[in-house]
């Protein structure tokens, strides 16, 4: 191809690129539904400062996984209203513990009776009722929970000696960080992407008689129980159940701290003094912030030129409940509990509403 052939090749590409992309301007005056949440704008750019294309794994960092874990614990440690949830989830969904209900086509009518008292006393050995309660509280609050099965030679004298071994989350990690597709933080996969072993710490990293130690094991997955809480495909390690109203727990904390100190005061001072007369009129001396005895049920007289006042909370007292059952609602949708549940109150419901809200909970 000559030169000129050259020049023209390469202009006829650009008159129709610059076709293309005023064709494209045209369509895009034409479109007139677009996704508002795709925008940025002025006002919601800070909204949305935090959002992120990461992985479900990658979005999960070790560290991230313990500042949530740690500040879930703190709050369940502290305010009654979410450890009584843990507790009540936990119960309702374990109970006294599962039961082996056992049908052989064939065998004597006393076979499936026999078997399933031997699971039952087997359960109640190992206390596996107890277990799977702070199982499911564990994966409440940290997102998840290890269960290592072992050989427990304590119960060899009756009969089977399968035993399991709760292991926190904090344990759950790899002796040494690393990049690798093929593993997750003390997880490693195999070619098909399925679960082959697990490292699991001897020791808690938060032993203080210990000190942190990378010491550990891997285990095969055949003998582990990973119970966690994913909300993504592909997640291999767990956020808590209760990360998403943290937020609302503190909202609470910081309201009722601050009605606190307003309806106080207003309580503490029974009437306040002050002037009746007008500026030139002169009343009886009185000192500043002088206190004067009240008598439950006696007539009281105060001194001339003065009347006694209460104190007036300007404090927004009227609207906490309101605001506390707000709060408390939207986090007990967060950890799938209805309100009566939540915040075991069901004064303002009716029998009707109360049992719509226990059959979607019970299933």
């Amino acid at each position: 191809m000559g030169l000129l052939g050259w020049l023209t090749g390469r202009d006829k590409a650009a008159e129709l690129a610059a076709t293309v992309e005023r064709q494209r301007a045209v369509v895009q005056q034409l479109i007139r539904g677009r996704y508002g949440a795709a925008q940025t704008t002025e006002i919601n750019k800070r909204h949305w400062a935090y959002a992120d294309g990461y992985a479900a794994d990658a979005a999960l960092t070790p560290e991230i996984r313990r500042k949530l874990r740690n500040r879930a614990r703190l709050e369940r440690d502290n305010n009654p209203y979410l450890a009584g949830m843990v507790q009540t989830l936990a119960s309702d969904l374990v109970g006294t513990g599962p039961r082996l209900q056992l049908s052989i086509p064939g065998a004597a009518p006393d076979t499936s009776g026999v078997v399933e008292e031997a699971v039952y006393e087997w359960g109640q050995r190992i206390d596996l009722a107890r277990k799977l309660r702070t199982m499911k509280m564990a994966k409440a609050i940290d997102g998840e929970c290890v269960g290592v099965m072992f050989t427990n030679r304590r119960l060899n004298r009756r009969g089977v000696q399968l035993d399991m071994r709760l292991v926190e989350a904090d344990q759950l990690a790899s002796p040494v960080p690393k990049i690798d597709p093929a593993a997750v933080d003390g997880i490693e996969l195999d070619q098909d992407g399925n679960v082959g072993r697990y490292y699991i710490l001897d020791h808690h990293p938060g032993a203080t008689l210990v000190g942190w130690s990378v010491d550990g094991r891997w285990y095969d997955a055949e003998d582990v129980i990973h119970w966690f809480h994913a909300l993504r495909p592909g997640q291999r390690r767990g956020v808590g159940e209760v990360v998403p109203a943290l937020e609302q727990f503190a909202h609470l904390r910081r309201y009722t701290l601050a009605v606190l100190p307003a309806a106080a005061p207003a309580a503490d001072f029974a009437a306040l003094n002050k002037p009746t007369l007008p500026p030139e009129g002169v009343a009886t001396a009185l000192d500043a912030w002088e206190t004067m005895p009240i008598s439950r049920g006696m007539a009281t007289s105060i001194p001339d030129g003065w009347d006694a006042v209460q104190m007036k909370a300007e404090h927004p007292t009227s609207t906490f409940a309101e605001f506390e059952k707000r709060m408390l609602t939207a986090i007990a949708r967060a950890m799938n509990l209805p309100y009566i549940v939540a915040a075991m109150d069901s004064s303002a419901a009716s029998y009707s509403s109360m049992r719509g809200d226990y059959l979607v909970y019970r299933k």
